[in-house]
């Protein structure tokens, strides 16, 4: 008995494991996003068009005593694809949809780079999902004016 669980087990952690080496591949990124207030933060970035966000993903580092982080907006003149999907779109790019517990084991510099080197960053919006559709809205991460390493 003892030795099924431990299979089951393994193949549950399998299963679920990304490979960064396929998502460094992709040009595409997907981003499952859930407000928390105090991690991930979802705030509006246009009066006019009240259906555009600036996404913020907030980290705590050793060294400093202060949170760094990073904005991802969507903004209808710079970003404005706008895609509905079937909710089984989730299953079939599991492998390139990240969240912020994998951003955040990645290590803030390293996230970083990896959504630098993004060519198309899309939000999955946890507040957007209907009953059988995902919405899925185009970002792009801020520049940043220091390089990083």
């Amino acid at each position: 008995m003892k030795n099924f669980s431990f299979i089951i087990l393994f193949l549950s952690f399998s299963i679920y494991s990304q490979d960064i080496d396929e998502i460094r591949k992709s040009d595409t990124l997907y981003i499952y996003f859930k407000n928390d207030n105090v991690n991930q933060i979802r705030a509006r970035n246009n009066v006019v068009n009240r259906d555009n966000y600036d996404y913020y993903f907030y980290f705590s580092i050793e060294t400093t005593a202060v949170r760094q982080y990073y904005v991802l907006f969507n903004h209808y003149l710079i970003t404005p694809e706008v895609k509905w999907e079937k909710k089984s779109f989730l299953k079939e790019k599991k492998d390139l949809i990240v969240d912020y517990k994998f951003l955040k084991n990645l290590g803030y510099f390293k996230s970083e780079k990896l959504l630098l080197q993004k060519k198309n960053i899309y939000i999955i919006d946890h507040s957007n999902f209907c009953k059988s559709k995902v919405k899925l809205v185009e970002a792009k991460i801020t520049e940043r004016t220091y390089p990083i390493e």
